[in-house]
Formats: C-alpha cells, structure tokens, sequence
C-alpha cells in the first residue's frame, strides 16, 4: 500500500522501524511501520491488521505522536510484545 512512499536517506531514519502505538491507559492502538519521514519529522505509517496481518491503511502522523511510539527491528519482535500482551499470537 505505501511501499512506494518509502525513502532512505540516512542511516539515522525511522524508515523501516516497526512501531506500536498507546492509548492513554496503555494499551496499544496501532502496529505498524514507518514508511517515510517527511522534513517536518511526521511520518507515512503502514498499520496493519489485528486479525489477519495485512497491510490497511497509510496514515501520516505527526512528529510529537510519533515519539511516543515503541519501535522494534523487525516485525517478528512487535508480534512477540503483542502476544506477551495478550493480543494473540501472530505466527
């Protein structure tokens, strides 16, 4: 879905890194990945499904929300936080 907005321009970006985000009562909202960052330091975000995995939409968050996130390397590590979490196994 946003594989074509991707961009890398260093080795210092977001792009790439797989995220949660919180609500206030710290359960988390969305999974995702960062698909681009913007020179205002938002992001282009793929979230992705709870029940089947796949990609739903694009979603441009801005820079303070973004802070907030919790990152991972790669998706296998947020699917094993879900899980440690309750919201099921991934695999």
């Amino acid at each position: 879905m946003c594989e074509e907005l991707g961009e890398k321009e260093n080795d210092r970006t977001l792009v790439g890194l797989w995220f949660h985000s919180r609500y206030e009562s710290g359960e988390i909202k969305w999974q995702g990945q960062i698909v681009r960052e913007l020179k205002d330091g938002s992001c282009v975000c793929q979230l992705y499904s709870w029940l089947m995995g796949d990609p739903t939409m694009c979603k441009l968050v801005k820079r303070e929300d973004v802070e907030q996130f919790e990152f991972y390397q790669d998706d296998a590590a947020m699917r094993e936080q879900a899980a440690i979490e309750g919201l099921g196994d991934f695999d």
